[in-house]
């Protein structure tokens, strides 16, 4: 059989939120099945549409985020184990700036010569990410800073008496 891709396409399990472009709708969870500097082959809990494009943001190890637009290729079912069902999709790249083929490139090339297998989440693909959740994150995080703060400033204020 002869390989029409460009790129060498290495397995491994990166996690990352997803959201098609043609609709709104919360970011999902889903996870690459093998990735390449080309595109991926991509695992959620819908049936992504071939043709449609996906903004997908990978959580690299070692690496933090980068931000990918993929055209979908091609979408089928699938079993994911343990009885569960979910679909795969062959996702292409497109426009992929020069930071994030750089950190993609150095992230996959770290990648091969290592010896071990990478799967970086145990989260479920398709788990949606409430808005709810990321608005208490950021006022959390809100509080906290001012907590902080507060007692930085008493800190202070004791120190100089």
């Amino acid at each position: 059989m002869y390989e029409k891709r460009v790129h060498i396409r290495v397995p491994v399990g990166i996690e990352g939120s997803y959201q098609p472009t043609t609709r709104l709708a919360a970011p999902r969870l889903g996870m690459t099945r093998d990735i390449s500097l080309g595109g991926a082959r991509f695992i959620c809990h819908e049936r992504l549409e071939p043709g449609g494009k996906v903004s997908l943001t990978l959580s690299l190890p070692k690496g933090g985020e980068v931000a990918l637009t993929g055209v979908v290729i091609w979408s089928r079912l699938t079993e994911q184990g343990r009885g569960q069902v979910g679909y795969e999709s062959g996702l292409c790249w497109q426009n992929v700036d020069a930071h994030a083929q750089a950190r993609l490139n150095s992230f996959l090339t770290d990648y091969t010569r290592s010896d071990e297998a990478i799967i970086v989440s145990n989260m479920r693909p398709g788990f949606q990410i409430p808005w709810t959740r990321v608005v208490a994150f950021g006022l959390g995080a809100a509080v906290a800073a001012g907590v902080v703060a507060t007692v930085w400033v008493k800190i202070l204020d004791l120190s100089s008496e």
